[in-house]
């Protein structure tokens, strides 16, 4: 199971200007510190039913009561989302038919490009316990500022909706965790007797949670009567949830209260009966205030502020899923407006506004085309504005274009006649959306906005390459790409090269897009030869034909890498070192406790907190023959995936393959499915046993007893033909997590036996 290693203790800064953008920051507080949303059961039998809404055909999440397809302002969303749901090995069949079925409903309610994974933890509490269930986000993000939220903290999930990236893939985005200790029903037929608990409304719950139903707010569990409470991060961030929790005057609960800092008037606001949740939508669908949260005079821990007020929510059924307490026989299987409302203002109800800069230009004369294509959950109120001013000295105010809708939703431009100077001129773009929320591009564009500079340009373009490690000898054509940057339109772009001492020539690259360039240049024979040497030299378009190049001195040195001629058979049992070998991540040595040499990763094999991989490539090409297999002897000592997930998904965590390549190391294809420590019942035992308690990575050391021979044949490959010439590599995959010993490869053969 991959659970221990969900609690990051990081956060990410995530900048709106580019999806991609992130910096780490140190946070001494992870959302596990405190179970903030625990359900818990009221023990009354007081039967209610409402089934799951019926949503229309766009399969959009409406925040509001617009039409949205009657509104030619209306937006492209993202798509339908889809949920992946992870159990505890536990967990039984019944409690993943009704989690997998509160995923669907959800499913139908929100969009979202990116997959949402939920890990599902089963354990039975105390008979005494009235607690159903909790949940929280694995990890919390920080995003930046919008027109009703400063700079905050986010369930990982809605940031990666936000800016569609997955930003610790592989890993669940929500934990929920149920206490099978309760009486449950586990149908989905909304049948519950009177006499026990709805499983199917426990879960939907308990996801609204992890989608972004989350504060802050924390008060000492260990002190009897406490008297203060404090709140956020310890970099002076809190939740979004955190920021729109008012009191009944309409002001923030945790204004003027430094976070991390313990404060009486926080607690007196936390327990003053009279919270709201005072975000856009969420004042739009109630009275004007905002739905009320449970605030009760005493604390309750794991329920407080988290949830809806239930006591003014009773007489409407369709609001109290995410009320703290659920009766014996109450469904409900609809997260209610009330609720959606609160999702909306927390961040899944968004619009997001992608535009490309606009270039610099040499033309006094030009007419500037500004366009847009936005995305967005709300229909638009008006077309979008460009905002527009010339650079100068002092605060010139913006002047305003309103963009035009084009053929295709969601597309705007306006055209921007210059008039002849020389300027930079300043931009950015004002989006208002009819839920009541505004937004800019870039976020604070009007004190940072975009810019484009009009005259003479004398800006060189900007280079970047990163060389391949090495070159192997047999391949006759080096392929090489870089990225060229420019403030207007790149030019061209060359490259020199050398072979040891002796010039080859240049070659002119090509342009893939409108960064990306590629080039590729025939060689010699390679024979003897020790490196090749190259350079770019690049110029835009401009008048002045500004160049650059790369590196700035000296050449890219790219050493060769020698071949053997290719051969129908091979065999090596390692004693003679490592010279058979091109390693990256691998070594031959001799191990403690072993008599023989052995090709293996290093032990534990690596990992930094991002994706690694290690290989060994044999240096001895094979010409296959009908019936030729490969044959090794082998310890995997690699991270386990979870039981019954099929090789290439996510959740098959670290593995280990033997991969080949007709075409002389250029691409590369598996012989077979990779494997990991589960193709070994002893292997497993082994890395599992090695776990230490609260610690994902196995400590387990390898035995000669553990190795095992594996063999593989070539006639398993499909269009493999008799007579091809085939380049072998031995591959570990490492993902960001968990770690172990590794891999350990003896006695390899190859040929026909």
């Amino acid at each position: 199971m991959k659970s221990t290693r969900l609690m990051l203790h990081t956060a990410i800064l995530v900048a709106m200007y580019s999806s991609a953008s992130a910096a780490t920051i140190s946070c001494d507080h992870a959302p596990g510190d405190h179970v903030i949303c625990q359900l818990r059961s009221t023990g009354q039998s007081v039967p209610s039913y409402l089934p799951a809404r019926k949503v229309p055909e766009s399969g959009r999440l409406q925040l509001h009561s617009l039409e949205l397809e009657s509104n030619p302002l209306a937006l492209p969303s993202r798509s339908k989302a889809i949920f992946k749901m992870d159990f505890e090995e536990s967990v039984s069949q019944e409690i993943r038919n009704a989690a997998n079925y509160a995923a669907a409903l959800w499913s139908e309610l929100l969009t979202t490009d990116e997959p949402i994974h939920v890990l599902l933890l089963a354990e039975a509490e105390e008979e005494e316990s009235s607690t159903l269930a909790s949940a929280y986000p694995a990890n919390v993000l920080l995003t930046a500022a919008n027109s009703h939220l400063p700079e905050h903290y986010s369930p990982i999930v809605v940031v990666n909706r936000l800016y569609g990236l997955d930003f610790q893939s592989g890993s669940p985005d929500i934990i929920i965790r149920i206490n099978t200790a309760q009486e449950f029903f586990y149908g989905t037929d909304r049948q519950c007797p009177h006499y026990q608990q709805d499983l199917l409304s426990v879960i939907l719950h308990e996801l609204g949670h992890g989608l972004g139903f989350y504060d802050s707010v924390f008060v000492d569990p260990e002190k009897e009567e406490p008297t203060t409470a404090r709140w956020g991060f310890a970099d002076g961030k809190g939740f979004a949830y955190d920021y729109l929790m008012v009191d009944a005057s309409g002001n923030s609960i945790v204004s003027n209260i430094p976070t991390r800092e313990e404060s009486e008037q926080l607690l007196r606001s936390a327990t003053s009966r009279t919270v709201h949740f005072a975000g856009p939508l969420s004042k739009a669908a109630s009275d004007g205030k905002g739905p009320r949260l449970y605030a009760p005079a005493t604390w309750d821990s794991g329920s407080s502020l988290a949830h809806l007020e239930e006591s003014r929510l009773i007489t409407s059924w369709e609001n109290t899923l995410m009320t703290p307490r659920i009766n014996m026989g109450e469904v409900v299987h609809d997260p209610g407006p009330l609720a959606l409302a609160i999702l909306g203002d927390l961040g899944w109800d968004h619009i997001w506004v992608n535009h490309t800069q606009v270039s610099d230009t040499e033309d006094l004369h030009a007419t500037l085309s500004f366009e847009t294509h936005i995305f967005g959950d709300s229909p638009l109120e008006a077309a979008p504005t460009l905002y527009y001013r010339e650079q100068s000295e002092t605060d010139t105010p913006y002047q305003q274009l309103p963009m035009v809708l084009g053929v295709t939703p969601g597309a705007f431009s306006t055209p921007l006649q210059l008039m002849g100077n020389l300027l930079t001129l300043e931009y950015y773009f004002g989006v208002q959306a009819s839920s009541g929320r505004s937004y800019t591009f870039p976020t604070d564009g009007a004190t940072h906005p975009l810019q484009v500079k009009v005259g003479p340009d004398t800006t060189p373009p900007t280079l970047s390459h990163t060389p391949p490690p090495y070159h192997l000898g047999h391949r006759k054509v080096l392929e090489l790409q870089l990225e060229a940057r420019d403030n207007t339109v790149m030019g061209e772009i060359q490259a020199e090269f050398w072979l040891d001492e002796t010039p080859l020539g240049s070659v002119s690259a090509e342009a893939v897009d409108s960064e990306l360039w590629q080039l590729s240049i025939e060689l010699p024979d390679l024979s003897g030869a020790n490196r090749i040497e190259y350079r770019f030299s690049g110029w835009d378009a401009a008048l002045a034909r500004n160049g650059t190049r790369l590196p700035v001195d000296g050449n890219f040195i790219l050493p060769i890498e020698p071949m053997r001629a290719p051969a129908t058979s091979y065999a090596n049992d390692l004693e003679q070192g490592a010279a058979d070998f091109i390693l990256e991540g691998f070594e031959v040595r001799t191990l403690p406790g072993f008599t023989s040499a052995s090709l293996g990763t290093l032990h534990p094999y690596r990992n930094n907190g991002v994706r690694i991989d290690s290989y060994a490539y044999l240096r001895q090409p094979i010409l296959v023959q009908s019936g030729t297999t490969l044959s090794f002897d082998e310890i995997v000592l690699v991270e386990p995936g979870e039981p019954d997930v099929p090789f290439g998904e996510s959740e098959y965590w670290d593995y280990v393959v033997v991969e080949f390549s007709t075409d002389r190391g250029r691409t590369w294809s598996p012989m077979t499915e990779g494997w990991d420590s589960r193709a070994d019942a002893a292997w497993l035992l082994a890395y599992e046993n090695g776990i230490p308690e609260n610690s994902q990575n196995s400590n387990t050391v390898g035995t000669p007893e553990m190795y095992r021979q594996r063999t593989l044949s070539f006639d398993d490959i499909p269009d493999l033909a008799a007579g091809t010439e085939v380049m072998l590599r031995f591959y570990l995959f490492s993902d960001p997590y968990a770690v172990g010993w590794g891999w350990e490869i003896d006695n390899i053969r190859i040929g026909v036996e």
